[in-house]
This record gives C-alpha cells, sequence and structure tokens, in this order.
C-alpha cells in the first residue's frame, strides 16, 4: 500500500539568528511545485490554530504601487509590466519570469530581501507555543532549510497539476510551462522532513492533514519544547 505521508528524517537544528523566526515557537515549511497543493496544506494548519504566513502574499504586498521593489522592477524589467493604474501586471511579470531564467533571478534578489524582513514581523506576533508555519514555493539550499525546524514537501504527479491548473483557467500549455520552469520533486526531497502526497481531493487532504500531519507537528512541538528546556532556554 503507498503511503501518502513518508517521514524521512529528524527535526534540524534551527538557526536561530538566520532563521525567520528568532523566538521559541515550531517553525515549519511547507513548500513544493505550482498545483502540489501546498497552499491548501497550509490552510489547514491555519485552521488547526498555526500562525500561517505566505511567501506569495507577502511577494503581492512588497511590490505593491509605489513600493521600492516596484519601482526597481519597473526600472530593469521594464514598464510593460505596470497596467494603467501603475500597478503590477502579474500575468505580465510571470510571463517575463517563466521565460528568461537570469530575468527570474533577479526579480527573485530584488523581491526576496524584502518578503524576508515581511516575514519575520510577521512571525514576531506569533504567541507563546504557537506553531508557526512559512508556506514558501521554493527551498534550494541546505542553509535555506536550516532556517526552518522541519520542511514538508507536498508533491503531486505532473498530470495531477496539469488538471489542478486548468481548472484554475491556466490553458494546459501555458501549465505545463510553468511546471517545466520549476525545479522538480526529487531536488525539493533533498531538504524535507517529510514528504505529502497529495493526488487526491481537498476532501482526501483534510483527512490526512488531521490523520497524520498535524499530529506529526504537535509531537514536534513537544520535542523542541524539551530541547528548549533541556538547554535552559524555557521555563519548565
Amino acid at each position: 500500500m503507498e503511503e501518502f505521508c513518508v517521514y524521512k528524517k529528524e527535526l534540524s537544528n534551527r538557526a536561530g539568528e538566520d532563521s525567520y523566526i528568532t523566538s521559541n515557537n515550531l517553525l515549519i515549511a511547507v513548500t513544493g511545485g505550482i498545483g502540489s497543493g501546498k497552499s491548501t496544506l497550509s490552510t489547514l494548519f491555519e485552521r488547526a490554530g498555526a500562525l500561517v504566513l505566505s511567501a506569495d502574499e507577502l511577494a503581492r504586498k512588497v511590490v505593491s504601487a509605489g513600493a521600492p521593489a516596484l519601482v526597481e522592477l519597473t526600472q530593469k524589467v521594464g514598464s510593460h509590466i505596470l497596467d494603467e493604474n501603475g500597478e503590477l501586471n502579474r500575468k505580465a511579470l510571470a510571463d517575463a519570469i517563466f521565460s528568461s531564467p537570469a530575468t527570474r533571478l533577479m526579480v527573485e534578489q530584488i523581491i526576496h530581501p524584502q518578503v524576508g524582513i515581511e516575514a519575520r514581523a510577521g512571525f514576531g506576533t506569533a504567541e507563546p507555543g504557537q506553531i508557526c508555519v512559512y508556506d514558501i514555493p521554493l527551498i534550494n539550499t541546505s542553509a535555506q532549510a536550516g532556517e526552518f525546524d522541519a520542511v514538508i514537501v507536498v508533491e503531486a504527479s505532473e498530470a495531477t497539476k496539469l488538471d489542478r491548473l486548468e481548472k484554475r483557467g491556466v490553458p494546459r500549455k501555458e501549465a505545463q510551462r510553468r511546471i517545466s520552469a520549476q525545479v522538480d520533486d526529487i531536488e525539493r526531497r533533498n531538504w524535507a522532513n517529510v514528504i505529502v502526497k497529495n493526488e487526491g481531493t481537498k476532501e482526501d487532504l483534510q483527512k490526512l492533514f488531521a490523520a497524520q500531519v498535524w499530529p506529526l507537528a504537535l509531537s514536534w512541538k513537544s520535542q523542541v519544547e524539551r530541547r528548549l528546556r533541556g538547554s535552559g532556554n524555557v521555563e519548565a
């Protein structure tokens, strides 16, 4: 019988000052390719009481009209990424990103530092003991993975992702192009503590979350608290 929640390795020792959070809260990264269902999983964490931030939503915030990041993007990518109101035309930027690896890298270098600032501010509002989750499209280095206590990689087959994107109104050819432009799941697995295989419906994922993912997150939370008590960083 195929496993749908695959445990790979123990918790990481989060790199304190380099992390998105400096408190003692458990910090989980949820990552996966477009159409994998990572944001659906993050929503389930939020409903369960976790503080969830989305890197995509923060990225939209830092490129709002008049923001320094948007001004720089316009200068380097071109004014065609703006609409008639001076706001970001997301489709135009997406087309530029997915058609040119160099443009993609440049955009990431402009946006990611600002997103990191926003994420640190957001996680700074966490309640004591609250599980924190960062919905993030990509983790591609050990240093980046080390900013989290645990990394959950959400996977789906290419056929499943294509079907989901088509249901969102993305033409199949464009969906294929976007999937091909991203790193594959084999690379993502390098940083995973757990792999969630999400081939079914949202209801299937809800059942998997309740049965396996959330209980695992609670066990991680307990591990972090025990580790911190052992180091004297929190009160028993």
